[in-house]
C-alpha cells in the first residue's frame, strides 16, 4: 500500500535512529529544559537580592552624608545664635553695671539695652525678644506684645508650650515649628536663650532655619567628602538645585562646569522625587572610553542641595558576576549530568545494552561511586544543598553589611564630635608624635592636618616659658596622668597667643601610656575682656575718668603717704548747679555731652599731683595730693570756677553752668577716705544752701549740723510710725458775729511729752520727702475729725496746709478723692491752704490741679499773701476763695495798714474772703474790722488745741457742754 503523503526528510532521518537513541534525545530535552528554568530563576533571585543590597548600601552612605551636613548646619546655627545671645548678655551686664554705680537708673539702663536690641537683624526675619519668669514680654519687635502676659492671650495659645519651656529652662538651645498669624504653613525655627538674673530677663535669639543657608561652610564639608569612600572607587558629590557641582573630589573647579550639563540631564531623567538611583555612561577626564556608572542621589530641599553617591556598575555588581559564573558552571555540570542520565536511560531501555549498563559503575564528581537510584532525585538533592548554602552565604553577607553599617555610623558620630568640637584637639603617641588633629586645631593654630601630623607639639612652642614650666607639666602628666593650665603658644604665622590647654594620658589595661589626648582653646579675647572689665571697674564709662572705687583706693593711699610724711592734702567735691534742668530741657544725651565738656575743662587745669574722678551724675571729686601752702586751696577753687565760667556749647547754643564746691583738708577734716569725702560733701551742700556757685571749706560745725538733721529726720520717721504726731486745730472767727466760721489744722510733734515747733521739723521733712507722709497724716486726721464733728452736728470747714512737694505730686488729686470717699466728707468742708510761692511756682500746673480739685468741691486759700511776688492776672484765673494776711503785717498794724488795706481792696475787687493771721488783741481785731477784713485767727480767740479741746470749744459756742 502506497502512503498518500511521502515521508519528509526529518522522518526519514529519524527512522534510521534506534529506540535507544530516540529515548536518549527525548530524555535530554525533558531533563535540560526544567533545569535551565531553575537556574534562570536562581540567577534572577541572586541578582534581585544583590541589587537591593547595593541600593541599601548606597542609600545608607548617602544618608550618612546628609546627617553629616545637617549636623554641621545644626552646630553652626546653634553656635551662631549662641554667639549673638551671649554678646547681647555682655551688653546687658555692662548697662546693669552702670545702674549699680548710679550712672543710669534701672529704667534708663533697660531702655538703652532695648534700643540696642531693636537695632539688630537676625537673618531676614529673625529677631531678639525678652521674657521674664512670669511669661510677660519685656521686649519684642512687635511692641504691642510688650508688658502683655502672653500665657493668658488666646491669640498666641500655639506658643504657650514653648513659652512655658523657655520660662522653665531659661537658658539653652531649642528647636520648634512656628506659623505667624498671616502665614499658612508651619516652618522650623531655632532659638537660643540666656538668662540675666538681676533683671529676670530671658533673652531669646530666634530665626527660621531656612534662613541659615549662608552659614554652610562647604570647605569643611568638602574636606570630609574627600575622605569618603564607597567600595574601591566610589565617592560622594554635592550639587545645588540647578545641578551645578558644589563638591566633587575628583574634578577641578575648571572641569566642574564642563560636566555640569551631563549631570543635570541625568538628574532630570530621574524625575522630581527626593531619592532616586539611576545608571549612566561617564568618562572621567583623561580616559578614552565611557563606562557605565550608578548614581544614588537624595535631595535636601531645606538647604537647596542634592547629595549623590556614585560608583562604577562593574565594581558594584562584581559580586553578582561571581554568583552568575557559579550558576553557569553548575548549569553546565547539570547539563552534562542530564546527558549522562539520558544516555543511561536509553541504554536501560535497550535490552542489549541494559544488562551492560546495570553492570557498569560510574564515578560522581565528589569522588564516590553511584550505586543506583534516581539520578533526578540525586540532582535535586544536590541542588537544594546548593540553594541552602547560597542562602547561608547571603545571610552572612547581610549580617556583615549590617555590622559594618553600624560600625560606620558610630565612627561617623565620633568623627563628627571630633571634627565639630569648638576646642582644638590633637592626639599624640607616647613619644609625642601627632597622630590626628581636628578642624578647630587648624582654625586656631593655622597648621593644616597634613602639616601637623607626624610632628611634635613643640612646633607650637613660643619660648615664653622656661624649662621649669615644662618640667612641672611632664611631672603632672606622668604622676597624675593629666595637666591643665594657661600656656602661650605660637601660630603658623608667628603670632603668639594665650590658650587654655588640657592634656590627658590614655593607658592600656597594664597602665602603660599609649596616647596623649589634648584639648585647647584660645583665651586672648577673654584676657582682653578681663582688661576691659578691670578698666570699667575703676573708671567712668562716659568720661573715662577714674570712678568712686578708684578714688577710694587712691585717696586711702594718699592719706597713708601724707600720714607717713606729715603732709597735707585736699578733696574738692564739685557738683554742677541745676544740672537736672539741662537734662529736662535738652535731654540726657546732651546732658552727657555737657558732662564730657566739663570733665575735659577740669582735666585741663590739673597738675601732676592732682587726680580728677567722677562719682556719678553731675558730681566730680578733685584730689590735691600735696598742699604746701593753704593758699593753693583757694587758688584751685578759683581756677575751677574760672574754667567753668566760660559758656558751653550744646546744640549750637551757649549754656552757662556753675558749680558748688565743698572742700575738706587732711588731716583737719578726716582720717579716712570716707571721712574726707563725707566732709567735702557736707561743705558742698552748705555751698548749695548759701546760694550755689561758690565754694565752702568744711568746718566741724557742719558735721554737728548734719548729725542734728539726721537725728531729726530719723525722729520724724519714728514719730510717724509710733503716732507721736498730733493735729491741733485753731479757730477762724467771723469778725462781725464773733462766731467760729472754720478751723485750721496744724501739725504738732509730741516727742516725749514735749511739743516741737513745726519750724524745726517741717524744713527737714520737706528736704527728705517725709513731708508727703506728714501731709497725708494731717489730711486723714482732719477727715476723721470731720466725722466726729458731723456726729455732734457742729461741723465747720477745716483748712489744711499743703506743702509744695505734695501739691505737685502727680497722684495728689486721686489721693484726695479717695480720702473724701473713704470718710464720706462733703468736699466744701475741706479747704487747702497753699503759699503764694507754691501757687506761682508753675502757674500752668497750679491751675490744672486747682481746677480738678475745685470740680470736686474743694475750697482754696492763699496763705501768707503779700509776702511773695504774685501776678494778679494769674491769681485772678485761680479758683481761690480766700486770701490770708500774714502775721508779720498784723503785728505792726499801724505801719502796715496801707499794705493790709491794699490786700483787702484786691480781695473785694476779686470777691474773695480775707482772713488775718496772728490777731492777739482787741485793738488789732477792731482795726482789721474797720478796714473791711472778714475773719481773724490768733491767740486772741484760741491757741491751736487738740481735737478734744476744740470739740469742747465748738460745743460751748453752741451752748452745749
Amino acid at each position: 500500500m502506497i502512503s498518500p503523503h511521502p515521508p519528509t526528510n526529518l522522518a526519514r532521518f529519524l527512522s534510521k535512529w534506534s529506540i535507544g537513541k530516540k529515548i536518549f534525545v527525548g530524555n535530554i530535552f525533558l531533563l535540560i529544559a526544567p533545569l535551565l528554568g531553575i537556574f534562570a530563576f536562581i540567577l534572577h533571585f541572586t541578582f534581585t537580592q544583590l541589587n537591593a543590597t547595593i541600593e541599601e548600601g548606597m542609600e545608607a552612605a548617602g544618608s550618612s552624608i546628609v546627617d553629616m551636613i545637617e549636623l554641621t548646619v545644626n552646630s553652626s546655627i546653634q553656635s551662631y545664635l549662641r554667639a549673638i545671645a551671649e554678646k547681647n548678655l555682655e551688653i546687658i551686664k555692662n548697662y546693669h553695671q552702670k545702674q549699680l554705680t548710679g550712672e543710669l537708673s534701672e529704667n534708663m539702663a533697660k531702655m538703652a539695652v532695648t534700643a540696642i536690641l531693636r537695632s539688630q537683624q537676625i537673618g531676614r526675619s529673625g529677631y531678639i525678644s525678652i521674657l521674664n519668669s512670669q511669661g510677660v514680654f519685656q521686649f519684642h519687635p512687635n511692641s504691642d506684645l510688650e508688658g502683655k502676659p502672653i500665657l493668658k492671650m488666646e491669640t498666641y495659645s500655639p506658643a504657650w508650650s514653648f513659652i512655658t519651656e523657655q520660662i522653665t529652662k531659661k537658658t539653652g538651645y531649642m528647636e520648634y515649628v512656628w506659623k505667624n498669624p498671616d502665614e499658612k504653613t508651619f516652618r522650623p525655627k531655632a532659638l537660643y536663650m540666656v538668662h540675666f538674673k538681676p533683671w529676670d530677663w530671658i533673652i531669646s535669639v530666634c530665626c527660621y532655619r531656612e534662613e541659615f543657608q549662608s552659614i554652610i561652610d562647604f570647605k569643611v564639608i568638602e574636606q570630609r567628602i574627600a575622605a569618603f569612600k564607597y567600595g574601591r572607587s566610589g565617592y560622594a558629590i554635592i550639587l545645588n538645585q540647578q545641578g551645578e557641582f558644589l563638591v566633587h573630589p575628583h574634578l577641578s573647579d575648571a572641569d566642574k562646569p564642563r560636566f555640569a550639563e551631563q549631570i543635570q540631564k541625568i538628574i532630570a531623567r530621574a524625575g522630581t522625587g527626593n531619592t532616586r538611583m539611576v545608571k549612566y555612561l561617564w568618562k572621567n577626564p583623561g580616559e578614552q572610553d565611557e563606562r557605565e556608572k550608578i548614581l544614588f542621589f537624595r535631595r535636601i530641599p531645606q538647604f537647596g542641595l542634592i547629595i549623590g553617591v556614585t560608583t562604577y556598575t562593574a565594581e558594584a555588581y562584581a559580586g553578582l558576576m561571581s554568583s552568575r559564573n557559579v550558576v553557569v558552571l553548575v548549569s553546565l555540570a547539570a547539563a552534562l549530568l542530564a546527558v549522562g542520565v539520558a544516555f543511561f536511560m536509553s541504554r536501560l531501555l535497550a535490552a542489549p545494552l541494559r544488562r551492560f549498563a546495570m553492570q557498569l559503575h560510574l564515578p560522581e564528581q565528589d569522588g564516590t561511586d553511584y550505586q543506583g537510584g534516581c539520578e533526578t532525585t540525586f540532582l535535586v538533592s544536590r541542588f537544594q544543598q546548593y540553594v541552602e548554602q547560597l542562602q547561608q552565604t547571603n545571610d552572612k553577607l547581610n549580617a556583615e553589611i549590617h555590622f559594618r553599617k553600624s560600625a560606620e555610623n558610630f565612627l561617623q558620630i565620633y568623627k563628627r564630635i571630633f571634627d565639630n568640637a569648638t576646642e582644638g584637639i590633637f592626639i599624640t603617641d607616647q613619644t609625642g608624635k601627632i597622630l590626628a588633629v581636628n578642624d578647630a586645631f587648624t582654625t586656631i593654630t593655622g597648621y593644616e592636618a597634613h602639616e601637623a601630623i607626624g610632628r611634635n607639639p613643640s612646633m607650637l612652642k613660643s619660648d615664653q616659658h622656661d624649662a621649669d614650666f615644662f618640667r612641672q607639666m611632664w611631672q603632672s602628666l606622668i604622676g597624675k596622668g593629666s595637666w591643665e593650665g594657661e600656656i602661650w603658644n605660637k601660630k603658623k604665622d608667628g603670632t603668639v597667643y594665650p590658650e587654655w590647654l588640657t592634656i590627658n594620658s590614655i593607658r592600656n589595661e597594664r597602665k602603660q601610656i599609649l596616647y596623649y589626648f589634648a584639648t585647647f582653646y584660645e583665651i586672648g579675647e577673654l584676657k582682653k575682656r578681663e582688661k576691659q572689665i578691670a578698666f570699667m571697674a575703676y573708671h567712668d564709662i562716659l568720661t573715662r575718668l577714674p570712678n568712686r572705687a578708684f578714688l577710694e583706693r587712691k585717696l586711702a593711699k594718699t592719706i597713708h603717704d601724707a600720714k607717713q610724711q606729715g603732709g597735707r592734702m585736699a578733696v574738692f567735691f564739685i557738683d554742677l548747679d541745676n544740672f537736672k534742668n539741662i537734662n529736662d530741657v535738652f535731654g540726657h544725651h546732651q546732658g552727657d555731652d555737657l558732662l564730657l565738656q566739663v570733665s575735659q575743662r577740669l582735666s585741663s587745669i590739673l597738675g601732676g599731683a592732682h587726680t580728677l574722678c567722677r562719682l556719678g551724675s553731675d558730681e566730680f571729686i578733685l584730689l590735691m595730693e600735696r598742699i604746701d601752702n593753704e593758699s593753693f586751696i583757694y587758688l584751685m577753687a578759683n581756677r575751677i570756677q574760672a574754667v567753668l565760667k566760660k559758656p558751653f556749647l550744646l546744640e549750637f547754643k551757649k549754656i552757662y553752668v556753675n558749680a558748688s564746691i565743698g572742700i575738706s583738708v587732711y588731716p583737719d577734716d578726716g582720717d579716712t577716705a570716707m571721712e574726707m569725702i563725707r566732709s567735702a560733701d557736707m561743705a558742698m551742700h552748705r555751698a548749695k544752701r548759701e546760694g550755689k556757685n561758690r565754694y565752702v571749706l568744711f568746718t566741724k560745725g557742719m558735721h554737728q549740723e548734719l548729725y542734728e538733721k539726721f537725728r531729726t529726720e530719723n525722729g520724724i520717721r519714728f514719730g510717724l510710725l509710733h503716732r507721736e504726731f498730733v493735729v491741733h486745730y485753731q479757730p477762724k472767727v467771723n469778725i462781725d458775729t464773733r462766731k467760729t466760721s472754720s478751723l485750721e489744722a496744724l501739725i504738732r510733734w509730741n516727742k516725749g511729752g514735749k511739743l516741737i515747733s513745726p519750724s524745726v521739723f517741717i524744713p527737714i521733712a520737706e528736704e527728705s520727702s517725709l513731708i508727703d507722709d506728714i501731709c497725708l497724716f494731717v489730711l486723714e486726721e482732719t477727715c476723721a475729725f470731720h466725722v466726729v464733728m458731723k456726729e455732734q452736728d457742729i461741723a465747720v470747714p477745716v483748712s489744711v496746709n499743703i506743702s509744695p512737694r505734695q501739691f505737685h505730686n502727680a497722684d495728689f488729686v486721686d489721693l484726695v478723692e479717695d480720702l473724701l470717699g473713704r470718710y464720706q466728707v462733703a468736699p466744701h468742708y475741706l479747704e487747702f491752704e497753699i503759699t503764694e510761692t507754691t501757687a506761682m511756682k508753675d502757674v500752668e500746673h497750679t491751675l490744672a490741679v486747682m481746677s480738678r480739685l475745685r470740680e470736686l468741691g474743694i475750697l482754696f486759700s492763699i496763705d501768707d499773701f503779700g509776702t511773695g511776688y504774685s501776678s494778679l492776672g494769674s491769681l485772678n484765673k485761680m479758683p481761690v476763695n480766700t486770701l490770708k494776711i500774714d502775721k508779720q503785717f498784723v503785728d505792726n498794724l499801724d505801719a502796715n495798714s496801707g499794705i493790709i488795706a491794699t490786700i483787702i481792696a484786691i480781695s473785694q475787687q476779686m470777691h474773695l474772703n480775707v482772713v488775718a493771721e496772728g490777731v492777739e488783741t482787741e485793738e488789732q481785731l477792731l482795726g482789721l474790722g474797720a478796714m473791711g477784713c472778714h475773719e481773724a485767727q490768733g491767740y486772741y480767740f484760741s491757741r491751736p488745741v487738740s481735737d478734744a479741746d476744740i470739740l469742747r470749744y465748738l460745743l460751748a459756742e453752741h451752748g452745749r457742754s
